[in-house]
């Protein structure tokens, strides 16, 4: 869990593309006329940034041409990818010049898209012979989707690694959110409370949605009707956006108990039919941007009735003060993305998949919550195991679906720092592993052994490098189980820190001891290695890490010396 919100924090950043809008020309055809016999007649002018490296009309009719120039101006021939990172554009086509003609390729949602070796964004193949410039035109338009994009040159190897690792985010998000998906239903089987599945349906047409919107759905739909459900689902935004907010209103409604305030609830229930009235509405034409306003507005309005909810000292209204207020920025965040204002996403790539998260697991809570204080529950006894039970057998099977497609990435990276990042995030995948399987072994324990963890864990990482190193492990107490994951985690950073850097004939000594004196704990990693300098590595990922284990998930300190090998202490 930590690796995944890390990685949604901070997503690897593309190193050597170079954008191409910066250097083009942009030209909107109002009417959508221009043909690329007719576009040169067209008034072109620079086409500025102001700022950003995206071009970005929101949603419109009109049609962009950009015009633009790429050289080789190297003796070898090369071949590049050009790449659009929007993936539900309809119609996008490049012309590249021939002599006194152009030639011709065509993408897009509603032009018989394949998706080779699974990629999701729209890329074309560049080839550049020796000191060669050629010219380019590329025409794009969509009406049921935001015309927004960034347009970047960039090597294979490269797309390949971006698009394995954000596959593999979206991919951790979508189950994440399908567990808790499987978790309310579950529990709406045994109580039959109408709440639990109103939930599920919203976090349902939700990931239905954005699937949709960053092209995963496309990618599971058998090819043989691949070119009928794109049809049909390029302009079912607005009856997902609609069913998003009408499940949300009668999930809030039902939860809350809202039928007892009358106004506000004539207020849920207008939104509702509102909502319904537009669904049908859009059959005959493409009302968008008032179904997004109205969204923006039920979910603001749902944050303002838990704020006075919370006022009137309703039961879990704090859940959703929260719950909706994350929600709601991370909503209005995707918005002002697709329209071309400004937008947190543009920093955070990741953003609204954090927000949206964060929400599911607030609400589970909530739900959780008050199903803890329902007279069904305790006369279900066996509920928890059950779901205790599946829960942990989901978690074990997304971990290891997880470490599958990290094993495969590393057989196909060439890239040493792509190789490092994903066995680093494999590592510690293992380390949260290893005390879920000491949890699933101890159920009714509330502390665990940390010898036996720590013997295990760091003989494991040892081996993994191949290093001859001797472990001295002196660790006579225990601890509680919301703390070893987190130590755990510190010791695979330090474990793995030595065996690639203390070492260097590969043989060694690592002492590890765990005690507690005067009410807190102390864990003393030493070896027998080369040293570092601390100033030298001041701004190291490594460290960092370590420090936000340490000082925010423990409250501890953390003190390194470098005399004779290294050693850390951390007080907790």
């Amino acid at each position: 869990m930590f690796t995944f919100l890390l990685s949604l924090l901070f997503p690897i950043l593309l190193s050597s593309s170079t954008n191409i809008l910066s250097t083009s020309q942009v030209f909107i055809d109002k009417n959508s006329s221009y043909t690329i016999q007719t576009i040169n007649k067209a008034d072109f002018r620079a086409f500025k940034t102001l700022g950003t490296k995206k071009i970005n009309l929101g949603y419109t009719s009109d049609t962009a041409w950009l015009r633009f120039s790429l050289s080789n101006k190297t003796n070898k021939a090369f071949e590049k990818e050009l790449v659009l990172d929007n993936h539900v554009l309809e119609h996008i086509t490049l012309f590249t010049q021939k002599k006194d003609s152009y030639t011709k390729e065509t993408l897009g949602v509603l032009n018989d898209r394949q998706y080779k070796e699974n990629i999701l964004d729209f890329h074309f193949k560049i080839k550049l012979n020796p000191n060669e410039t050629k010219n380019f035109y590329l025409k794009v338009s969509s009406l049921s989707s935001a015309v927004f994009f960034n347009l970047t040159l960039m090597e294979k190897t490269e797309l390949l690694d971006h698009e394995f690792y954000h596959q593999m985010i979206l991919n951790m998000f979508f189950v994440s959110i399908l567990t808790l998906m499987i978790y309310n239903l579950f529990i709406y089987f045994f109580t039959r409370k109408i709440e639990y599945v109103y939930y599920v349906l919203y976090l349902f047409v939700t990931i239905w949605n954005y699937s949709a919107f960053t092209g995963i759905s496309y990618l599971i739909i058998d090819e043989y009707f691949h070119q009928i459900f794109t049809a049909i689902d390029a302009f079912l935004g607005i009856v997902n956006l609609s069913l998003i907010l009408i499940f949300a209103l009668l999930f809030t409604r039902s939860f809350l108990n809202i039928k007892k305030y009358k106004k506000i609830d004539f207020i849920f229930k207008s939104m509702i039919i509102i909502s319904i009235i537009l669904i049908f509405i859009s059959f005959f034409f493409y009302p968008f941007d008032i179904v997004a306003f109205l969204v923006l507005l039920g979910l603001l309005f749902m944050v303002l009735v838990s704020y006075y909810l919370l006022y009137k000292k309703e039961d879990n209204a704090r859940y959703f003060v929260v719950g909706w207020t994350i929600a709601t920025v991370g909503w209005i965040m995707l918005a002002t993305y697709t329209f071309g204002i400004f937008s947190l996403i543009e920093e955070y790539p990741y953003f609204y998949e954090l927000c949206i998260f964060i929400e599911a697991l607030l609400f589970s809570m909530a739900l959780s919550s008050k199903l803890n204080t329902t007279d069904q529950l305790k006369k279900q006894v066996n509920i928890n195991e059950i779901l205790t039970q599946e829960l942990n057998h989901r978690v074990k099977n997304n971990m290891h679906i997880i470490t599958i497609f990290i094993n495969h990435q590393l057989r196909q990276t060439k890239l040493k720092d792509t190789k490092e990042s994903l066995e680093d995030i494999k590592s510690k995948i293992y380390t949260i592993n290893k005390v879920h399987e000491m949890l699933l072994l101890n159920e009714d324990a509330q502390t665990l052994d940390t010898e036996y963890y720590f013997e295990d864990l760091c003989s494991d990482i040892i081996h993994t490098y191949s290093k001859d190193v001797d472990l001295d492990i002196s660790c006579h107490v225990s601890l509680d189980k919301d703390r070893i994951v987190y130590v755990g985690l510190i010791l695979n950073e330090i474990v793995v820190n030595a065996c690639k850097y203390a070492f260097i004939d590969g043989t060694g000594t690592i002492n590890i001891t765990l005690e507690k004196i005067d009410k807190r704990f102390v864990l003393i990693v030493k070896d027998d290695g080369i040293g570092f300098e601390p100033k030298e590595s001041r701004g190291s990922k490594g460290l960092y890490i370590l420090k936000v284990l340490v000082e925010d998930q423990l409250k501890g300190t953390l003190d390194i010396s470098s005399d004779n090998g290294t050693k850390i202490m951390i007080r907790f």
